[in-house]
């Protein structure tokens, strides 16, 4: 497995963070030429390997901290969490249920592994609206989730709760407003915390931009991790999300502590590979810009 780099071709907030601790380029976001000689020069000045790939020695040189985690699912297999410790992946979040009943096979023994390799990890939820009957089947979902995860504990240090809205919503923007917020707030009650939600930006024009507003004044107050599916490109910006004020613009990447649990709002590039800038800051309690 690879470790997190940025190199030649990459565009995004990532490589303006790059271009401006290296100082003297063109803060575009747009890692061309002119960035990879600059990170040749600065890596040949700091006696580091040049070969003009921003890797985490570089990057950590520069002082512009990323930390790298994965996204497993059954569809995942077998996971060797030491090799991904040594890459230096720091976290992992591992779906446990999905729907009213389904349970992710092998999510505990992912979550065991883990812990053991020193890997953070937390759990996921994906949303299945269009099966229930009404919202108020939110619960039935909200009691899937928790009772996955009471067999493998929530502890400090641990992950956040995530739930996944793409897939799996009805056509009914109103009534997904509705189910979500049912879940988030049943999964806050239990456990104390505030849940992440994940999603893109089809997923919220098609299935929650005309839900009810209050509602959506309510969810926008939970942090956000916004999808981007093609590996190595931006975040997908959403200009009009007006209930979402934190991600007007690009979805800008932050960690906070928040009480005894690890609060992201997240950059994500790829399916399975996701990066954050981390800050602690416990008394931060929302989502702020980098």
């Amino acid at each position: 497995m690879k470790q997190y780099s940025l190199r030649n071709g990459d565009k995004g907030q990532e490589v303006v963070k790059l271009q401006h601790s290296l100082g003297n380029l063109l803060t575009d976001g747009d890692f061309g030429p002119a960035t990879e000689r600059a990170v040749k020069e600065y890596q040949t000045a700091h006696s580091l390997v040049s070969d003009g790939i921003a890797g985490q020695k570089t990057l950590e040189s520069l002082e512009i901290p990323v930390i790298v985690g994965v996204d497993l699912s059954r569809h995942n297999g077998t996971v060797d969490f030491r090799t991904l410790a040594n890459a230096g992946v720091k976290y992992a979040w591992v779906k446990y249920t999905e729907g009213t009943t389904h349970t992710n096979p092998g999510y505990k023994e992912k979550v065991r592994l883990a812990r053991e390799a020193g890997i953070a990890v937390g759990g996921y939820h994906f949303s299945r609206p269009d099966t229930n009957a009404s919202p108020t089947d939110a619960a039935e979902e909200t009691l899937n989730f928790l009772g996955a995860l009471s067999k493998v504990g929530f502890y400090k240090g641990d992950l956040l709760p995530v739930l996944d809205v793409e897939a799996g919503m009805k056509t009914d923007d109103v009534y997904n407003t509705e189910w979500v917020l049912k879940w988030l707030l049943a999964v806050e009650k239990a456990l104390g915390v505030k849940p992440i939600v994940y999603t893109g930006k089809w997923a919220y024009d098609m299935y929650l931009k005309h839900g009810n507003k209050d509602e959506l004044e309510i969810i926008s107050q939970y942090p956000l991790w916004i999808a981007s599916y093609n590996e190595g490109t931006e975040p997908e910006r959403m200009p009009d999300l007006g209930q979402f004020p934190a991600l007007l613009g690009s979805a800008i990447s932050i960690g906070v502590l928040v009480g005894c649990y690890l609060l992201l709002s997240i950059t994500e590039i790829g399916w399975k590979f996701v990066k954050f800038r981390y800050k602690e800051d416990p008394s931060q309690r929302r989502i702020v810009r980098d």
